[in-house]
């Protein structure tokens, strides 16, 4: 279920556990889910990203985020 991996990434992603974080929401992304879900995993993810430095995935990341619910503003 994509938003309970949402949601342990995003605990995990409060505990500073980053790498744990960046599996589940690896895992909500590979799920078939919701674009919401996925938009939200993807958000999350780049953030993660940013944390590590990795300014071009987490980019990357904030970019799917916003085409996949584009009509969210917290994407932008």
């Amino acid at each position: 279920m994509p938003a309970c991996h949402v949601l342990e990434g995003r605990i995990y992603l409060e505990m500073n556990r980053l790498q744990k974080a960046v599996d589940a929401l690896q895992n909500a992304i590979e799920t078939d889910g919701s674009p919401v879900h996925m938009a939200e995993a993807h958000y999350f993810a780049g953030i993660v990203f940013q944390r590590w430095s990795d300014d071009e995935l987490a980019f990357e990341h904030y970019t799917t985020s916003f085409e996949l619910q584009p009509d969210n503003t917290q994407y932008l």
